[in-house]
């Protein structure tokens, strides 16, 4: 099971990246229509955090519950966005690390 979420969030992680690469090339990054629940005025962008969290829980479904998919990827990406505030710097992102190993442990449903 850990193995399977460590595959989840690297996908996710390379994913909304590359999401936050192609907003910026593009001109887009404002949007007047937020979703007050990726709201952020520090950190990621809500266009990050959607991407983050809709293709984690994309994945994640495979695996859990819609509902458990969700819990973990909010979790997840509450907990990597404290960890890399910047979100260009997840390229970085080193998913072997203890670390981010208990972030994974600590978000994951419990049977």
């Amino acid at each position: 099971m850990r193995k399977l979420l460590i595959f989840l969030l690297a996908g996710t992680i390379f994913t909304a990246c590359n999401n936050n690469k192609d907003d910026r090339r593009s001109g887009r990054g404002t949007n007047n229509n937020r979703d007050d629940r990726y709201n952020n005025e520090e950190g990621w962008s809500s266009q990050v955090v959607r991407a983050f969290v809709d293709n984690c829980v994309e994945e994640a479904e495979n695996g859990f519950t819609p509902s458990e998919a969700l819990d973990y990827c909010e979790c997840m990406q509450k907990k990597i966005e404290r960890m890399y505030p910047d979100a260009n710097d997840l390229e970085s992102l080193d998913m072997e690390s203890p670390r981010v190993k208990q972030m994974i442990e600590d978000c994951a449903p419990r049977p």
